[in-house]
């Protein structure tokens, strides 16, 4: 390797150049430009470690939860019950429909109680999905939420209980997305678990049989 001058306006540029042997004669090859002559050379800054740049953030549950809001939405699940329980003109950001679907969601992959909803909601990538902000879940919220289904009228004594009418509309939307083979019939399972229910405020909760004898 060799490097050569070569003067140009008053400069001298410097070039790398190698020899080759070529049809048996010696001959120079240029390689690269190598700069100006007399320019300080600058020495390149150390590269950063980029490692020690990484801010690592709290992880998130999120393919199944993902799935599951999905196929809620798909099933028409919120808007059915935002639609029987709110007013058309409502602004409400934090709405019955989010935090049923949001409460069922939960019973499905990961069963909790009330009190310790809100801290799995914020594990789950479920706030991000419903446009809720993590600091709004709480105890309060989930438990409020059903009283957007089944409440019960101080003045009147009355029970307004909407549960028939959203389970009505469900069952029309999962037929019309899933709709029955020709030459199928219904099938209806019902859920014949014990509920056990303490005090008397529960306007729909009646005495029954107590089939596994809990005390």
């Amino acid at each position: 390797m060799a490097i050569k001058r070569h003067k140009r306006g008053g400069r001298v540029y410097l070039a790398e150049y190698k020899s080759e042997r070529i049809d048996g004669k010696v001959k120079s090859t240029y390689v690269r430009y190598v700069g100006v002559e007399g320019t300080p050379k600058i020495t390149p800054k150390p590269r950063v470690n980029k490692e020690q740049k990484l801010e690592f953030s709290r992880t998130t549950q999120t393919g199944d939860v993902t799935v599951l809001w999905h196929l809620a939405e798909k099933l028409g699940i919120r808007e059915i019950i935002d639609q029987i329980c709110l007013p058309l003109d409502h602004s409400m950001t934090i709405t019955p429909g989010k935090i049923l679907s949001i409460w069922a969601i939960n019973r499905v992959i990961d069963p909790e109680s009330a009190t310790q909803l809100l801290e799995w909601v914020r594990a789950t990538d479920l706030p991000l999905l419903t446009g809720i902000s993590p600091k709004s879940f709480s105890k309060d919220v989930f438990l409020e939420s059903l009283d957007f289904i089944c409440s019960k009228d101080h003045d009147s004594g009355r029970i307004f209980d909407l549960s028939p009418p959203i389970e009505d509309r469900l069952c029309q939307r999962w037929r019309q997305v899933y709709p029955l083979p020709p030459g199928k019939s219904e099938v209806v399972a019902y859920d014949m678990t014990a509920i056990l229910f303490h005090g008397d405020t529960c306007p729909i909760a009646s005495l029954g049989y107590n089939a596994e004898h809990i005390g």
